[in-house]
């Protein structure tokens, strides 16, 4: 019986790990999620309050018309503010009220996907901040916490079309609703399809095939 070359075998297996790495290295769907992009220069220097900020919107339900960012206390050595979740910046959903943000992602119809941040409350505040987060208008598990250290939380959602809004919405504290609902790195990644993994196995299989050939060989 013919052997495939092991020239052979190495070309399908660098596809097959090719085609797998990329569509396991997805790329995050959301614009400036770390909130890293600025339109200009923090006005109060350790924190800054922006009419704009790139590729988010205030939302419908925002009770001030404001993007509060703050400098991490490891930069502006304020010992008020919270420490880098991810970068040099994070937003404080509440400005000078309760506020909403939005962004409209581009996305693929029956995808599923992983949303992902870091939350934290203000210290400072006596009441625990909460938020709402919201998938096209669907409410996912809201969050409500007393926590001013950062936590990751990640849902699995799925788009219905080729657009997806995204929107955090700031509902507490009530009593204190100029401090709290830290909010950082922001990301939508695409979840890898069946065949992706098929595709990984397959490339791996092949790889062990020419090693125990090249073990016979040497062995001879």
């Amino acid at each position: 019986m013919n052997k495939t070359p092991l020239s052979t075998l190495a070309a399908l297996a660098t596809l097959s790990l090719f085609a797998a790495s990329s569509a396991f290295a997805s790329t995050n769907l959301v614009t400036n999620g770390s909130f890293e992009d600025l339109s200009g220069s923090l006005n109060h220097g350790t924190w800054g309050e922006f009419s704009t900020l790139s590729g988010w919107t205030i939302a419908s339900a925002s009770k001030t018309n404001v993007f509060e960012i703050q400098q991490a206390s490891e930069y502006s050595h304020v010992s008020g503010f919270n420490t880098h979740y991810d970068g040099t910046y994070y937003l404080e959903l509440n400005s000078n009220n309760l506020g909403a943000i939005t962004q409209t992602l581009s996305t693929t119809a029956g995808q599923t996907y992983t949303l992902s941040f870091g939350y934290a409350d203000r210290s400072g505040s006596k009441n625990a901040s909460s938020m709402d987060i919201y998938w096209n208008g669907t409410q996912l598990k809201p969050i409500n916490t007393g926590d001013t250290n950062w936590k990751t939380y990640s849902y699995t959602v799925a788009a219905t079309g080729a657009s997806t809004a995204l929107t955090f919405v700031s509902t507490g504290p009530v009593k204190d609703v100029t401090m709290g609902s830290y909010l950082d790195g922001v990301s939508v990644t695409a979840v890898p399809e069946p065949e992706s993994y098929a595709m990984l196995l397959a490339g791996l299989g092949v790889m062990a095939t020419i090693a125990r050939r090249r073990s016979k060989a040497t062995q001879a």
